[in-house]
């Protein structure tokens, strides 16, 4: 009698146990089917690339001849401090003001652009903005182009596509 006494509560709770895992099965296979539907976050993901281009003039590496770097007005020399003879390129959308600027490495010639987070820029059309020129305080002075590919004025347009590399030519720059 002992033992009937402990079979039959858990011949109950077996029951209830059972019957739960069987509707929660059920409920499963009836919302499984519709899962994808639902989606997860945001559908309107914005795809980002990492840009990779080369700088060239005539076709050769774009090389910075510091000579041709103009002296600010009234100074005899470059001026002291910050990095002398720097190329700085910038993409800016054409549907925007954002600007990102590249990485240039002046001994292959060629730049990246990471984006603010390091995850790339989304595709599109950009204005590129190249200058050159001494760099105290952070500021270029005596731009190697003389404005002609400042943010203001420049007439490099390129379409950043997935797998594509930017190639600007100095020397022919709308391509």
């Amino acid at each position: 009698m002992e033992l009937t006494r402990f079979l039959i509560p858990l011949s109950s709770n077996c029951t209830t146990l059972m019957t739960s895992l069987i509707r929660l099965i059920a409920r499963t296979l009836i919302v499984l089917p519709f899962l994808p539907l639902i989606g997860c976050g945001n559908s309107e993901e914005v795809t980002t690339i990492i840009v990779k281009g080369r700088l060239t003039e005539n076709g050769r590496p774009f090389i910075l001849d510091q000579a041709k770097i103009p002296i600010p007005k009234g100074a005899t020399a470059a001026p002291p401090g910050g990095e002398s003879g720097i190329v700085r390129i910038a993409f800016i959308p054409t549907e925007g003001k954002e600007q990102f600027p590249a990485k240039y490495v002046a001994e292959s010639g060629t730049f990246e652009v990471s984006g603010t987070q390091g995850k790339g820029i989304k595709p599109g059309r950009y204005k590129i903005v190249i200058t050159a020129g001494h760099t105290p305080g952070g500021k270029v002075s005596g731009d190697y182009f003389g404005g002609k590919f400042s943010r203001e004025q420049t007439q490099i347009i390129r379409e950043v596509k997935a797998g594509e590399e930017i190639a600007i030519d100095v020397a022919k720059p709308q391509g």
